[in-house]
C-alpha cells in the first residue's frame, strides 16, 4: 500500500474485474476555475448558450465558473449545465491545475473529443424526474438546495434510492480507454453503513459503493468489503464529497475528496494485498466483476439520508471532480 497526503482544493461497467488495489492520498489539481459546461471553454459543445470562463487562482483558493444558458440537450434528455463551481480549499480539484491538468466538466457536457456522456443527470429540472432515465419513486423529484457549488437543483434521497431505467451498461472493454463514473454526494445521517451507489454484475448481484465513518468501500452481495481495512479519512456528515471511479478491463480506481482535504484513492487490480483486496478476491468473478450502473441512494435495509448532484458516466477520464 502506498499512501501520501497533500492538500487539495477539490458507478456503468463492462466486465471490469475488481481485484487488488493500493490505497493512497493524492494531491488534487488546483488553479483555473471550471467553466460553464465544457472543460475550460467559453461556449459549450452541449449548450447553445454562452459561457464565461472562470478566473485563474494561482494561490489555490476559490475560483468561480461562468453561467451557461440551459439550451442544448446532450444525451438522454440531460442538459449541459454550467453552474458556478468553487475550488476546494488548498487549490485543488475543480478546474484543473492551470497547467494542463484535468478539468472538471459539467455533468452532461461533451468530452474533449466532442462525444456526449453515456449517462448523465444534473437534477436541474426542479420537481420533474426524467422518466427516460430513472424509475419514478412517488414523491421523489429534484429540489432546490445548497449544492457543492452553491444554490442549485439536486436530488434528496432520504431512505430511498433512484434506479436507472434500464441499468446502464458501462461497456468498459469497448471503450478502448476506460470509463469514468463521477458524482457529488453528501450524507446527512449518522448511520454507520450507507450505500451511495449500486452496480451490477453479469449475474445481477449488487456491488455497492458504501460509506461509513472510516471512508468509502466496495461491498459485495456476500458483505465482503474492499478495501478490507479503512480506505482513508472517514466520511463526515453534511459535507459534499466528489467521487470519481475510473474503470478499465482490469482495474478500478476510486478517488474522492471533500473541500479542504486531501484526495483519497484506492486502486483495485489483480494482485491480492493484505488489508486491501485479500478478502475480495476470495469471491467468484461473477460476484466481483462489474457490468452495469444500477442507481444511487440508500438501500432501504440500510437507511441513510443522502443528497446528490451532477452525475456523469463517460468513456475516458472526463469527470465532474477535476481529477
Amino acid at each position: 500500500m502506498r499512501r501520501h497526503s497533500a492538500l487539495l482544493a477539490c458507478i456503468v461497467l463492462t466486465s471490469c474485474v475488481v481485484g487488488t488495489f493500493s490505497i493512497r492520498d493524492e494531491p488534487g489539481a488546483g488553479g483555473t476555475g471550471a467553466t460553464g459546461a465544457a472543460a475550460g471553454s467559453g461556449a459549450s459543445g452541449a449548450s447553445a448558450g454562452s459561457s464565461s470562463g472562470g478566473s485563474a487562482n494561482p494561490t489555490g483558493g476559490t475560483s468561480q465558473g461562468g453561467q451557461v444558458n440551459q439550451a442544448g440537450s446532450a444525451t438522454l434528455g440531460g442538459e449541459a449545465m454550467g453552474g458556478e463551481p468553487t475550488l476546494p480549499e488548498g487549490g485543488a480539484g475543480m478546474g484543473g491545475d492551470g497547467n494542463g491538468g484535468p478539468q472538471a466538466v459539467a455533468a452532461c457536457a461533451m468530452d474533449e473529443t466532442g462525444m456526449p456522456p453515456i449517462f448523465c443527470e444534473d437534477f436541474d429540472k426542479i420537481g420533474i424526474i426524467n422518466t427516460q432515465k430513472w424509475e419514478q419513486v412517488p414523491g421523489i423529484t429534484p429540489e432546490t438546495g445548497n449544492g457543492p457549488h452553491g444554490s442549485t437543483g439536486l436530488m434528496h434521497l432520504d431512505n430511498n434510492r433512484l434506479k436507472a431505467k434500464p441499468p446502464t451498461n458501462l461497456d468498459v472493454a469497448a471503450a478502448g480507454g476506460g470509463t469514468t463514473v463521477s458524482f457529488w454526494a453528501k450524507t446527512a445521517s449518522s448511520d454507520t453503513l450507507v450505500m451511495w451507489a449500486d452496480f451490477g454484475t453479469a449475474t445481477n448481484p449488487d456491488v455497492r459503493l458504501v460509506e461509513d465513518q472510516k471512508g468509502l468501500y466496495w461491498r459485495s452481495v456476500q458483505s465482503i468489503q474492499a478495501p478490507s481495512k479503512s480506505s482513508g479519512p472517514g466520511v463526515t456528515q453534511n459535507d459534499w464529497y466528489c467521487v470519481s471511479i475510473y474503470l478499465t478491463a482490469s482495474t478500478m480506481t476510486v478517488s474522492y475528496f471533500k473541500s479542504g482535504a486531501a484526495v483519497t484513492s484506492f486502486v483495485v487490480d489483480g494482485d491480492k494485498t493484505a488489508g486491501e483486496d485479500d478478502q475480495w478476491l476470495n469471491q467468484g468473478s461473477e460476484l466481483r466483476t462489474i457490468a452495469t450502473f444500477i442507481g444511487i441512494g440508500a438501500d432501504p435495509v440500510q437507511p441513510g439520508d443522502l443528497y446528490f448532484d451532477d452525475l456523469r458516466i463517460a468513456h475516458g477520464k472526463s469527470n465532474v471532480c477535476g481529477l
